[in-house]
């Protein structure tokens, strides 16, 4: 006798559309470089602000301020951010970001005088760090929440672009400081030059959001969301007539399986391609295996606890990834290790090459991607031994200090921080089910932040 849990009404499902000359992809990228493009600009400035105000500890206070406030914002966010679409808080955190990188240089062309900043320019300086972190909050989880409804390649975009966008602030700073002369006004006119085009940068990043929300991908996508949010579709019924017990729905399948076999998965892929071809309608010579989703009841309302359970450990293991990077990055690079040779341009370089490879990092899942939890856990773990590493360069033999051997390490640091973020972030939003992707997001840039705030505070030890 046939299961009846096993006879669905399956309909057929249209094919997304393509994402033609990958515009998509393209514009999540650029979104997620303008998501820490502003947090970039102040760090990879160290050399204008170190100058403005010596003995400030000015890249750990920056992070320390940046940091908080993200946390504090995120939980915000959490209780209260649904009143508010996700559009709309993506335009009102770009937007922000556009002010207050043009705050930066009509600080320093009105106030600054004698080329050394006062405590209240500091004290407005650090309060846009603030406001730029509650920003970050506001729009991240929205972010790559969109993103995560979508097929798992639009989330690596969006890990990607934030790797490029330390890439593209660091490449900027160069270029600016290198264009103008060594002296302090120098620096002053070449910091005003920078953060004025990082400006026009993201002005580019709002025009860019705009043409996504016109992409027939993105209407697609939303559509199916609508449709899981408000009907049951295909569901399966008991054979004696009782009320439905789950919902599911036949998707293309958008790549390689992930998590095939997987009891907490809800893609669930060992299911007969038999059935689905004897469903009425469907087509009979589909490009590729279908993809049924196992889905909550429409009516169920998602709740942070609920996500977090079918997550937890990539949460955790986002958290640890950026413990350890925050507290060497920048604050460590930036101000604890020196050299005769390089000068002021050593902090500025080692910032660049962490940047560098946090990008290439992050380009990587393109290509492969760990799907293994034990691998992925091992990995993050080893990451520690980036303490030691680091503090032999200060205390160790003369020849951990060589420039050679820490610029190696940053681009290690870089690069294992750029691949697990991004694979952490892609693999989430599908341990859960999709109208949970959102919810996912929150979660997972939650964990990241509170990686980000140990860190911060742990950079300070490096002090003692």
């Amino acid at each position: 006798m046939t299961d009846p849990l096993l006879r669905a009404q399956l309909l057929p499902q249209e094919k997304p559309p393509k994402d033609r000359y990958n515009v998509a992809y393209i514009v999540f990228f650029i979104m997620g470089a303008g998501l820490l493009f502003s947090w970039n600009s102040f760090i990879t400035a160290a050399d204008y602000f170190g100058y403005l105000y010596p003995g400030a500890h000015i890249d750990r206070t920056f992070s320390l301020a940046y940091i908080l406030a993200q946390f504090t914002a995120i939980i915000l966010v959490i209780n209260y951010g649904r009143r508010f679409s996700p559009a709309a808080r993506i335009t009102t955190g770009f937007t922000v970001f556009f002010v207050i990188l043009l705050v930066i240089p009509l600080l320093d062309v009105a106030f600054i005088r004698d080329d050394k900043g006062t405590f209240s320019t500091l004290a407005v300086t650090v309060g846009l760090v603030v406001i730029a972190g509650t920003m970050d909050a506001l729009e991240q989880g929205s972010l790559f929440g969109v993103a995560g409804e979508l097929p798992e390649v639009y989330t690596q975009a969006i890990t990607a672009g934030t790797g490029a966008s330390g890439f593209i602030v660091s490449l900027l700073r160069c270029i600016t400081k290198a264009a103008l002369p060594r002296t302090r006004p120098g620096v002053r006119e070449s910091a005003v030059l920078y953060f004025l085009i990082g400006a026009a940068f993201i002005a580019g990043v709002l025009a860019s959001y705009r043409l996504l929300r016109q992409l027939p991908i993105i209407h697609y996508y939303e559509r199916r969301k609508r449709e899981r949010e408000g009907e049951a579709q295909s569901i399966l019924h008991l054979e004696n007539g009782q009320s439905p017990v789950r919902c599911q729905r036949w998707e293309p399948n958008a790549g390689p399986p992930s998590l095939k076999n997987s009891p907490a998965s809800p893609l669930q892929r060992d299911l007969s391609f038999d059935a689905y071809l004897s469903a009425p309608g469907s087509p009979h010579s589909p490009p590729s295996p279908p993809v049924l989703v196992e889905l909550d009841s429409p009516q169920t309302a998602v709740t942070f606890w609920q996500v977090f359970r079918k997550i937890w450990l990539f949460a955790v293991m986002m958290l640890l990834v950026f413990l350890v990077t925050l507290s060497i990055f920048p604050g460590f690079l930036s101000e604890d290790v020196h050299s005769g040779l390089l000068g002021d341009w050593y902090p500025v370089l080692l910032i660049t090459t962490y940047n560098t490879f946090d990008l290439v990092g992050k380009m990587l899942p393109l290509f492969f991607v760990v799907r293994n939890d034990k691998v992925i856990v091992s990995c993050v773990l080893l990451r520690a031994l980036f303490f030691p590493a680091f503090l032999l360069c200060l205390h160790g033999p003369a020849a951990m200090g060589a420039e050679w051997v820490v610029f190696t390490l940053t681009a290690m640091l870089g690069a294992t921080n750029g691949y697990f973020t991004g694979v952490l972030m892609m693999l989430a939003p599908k341990r859960v089910d999709p109208h949970e992707a959102e919810t996912a997001g929150t979660v997972m840039v939650l964990f990241l932040a509170s990686g980000l705030a140990a860190g911060a505070l742990g950079g300070w030890l490096w002090l003692l």
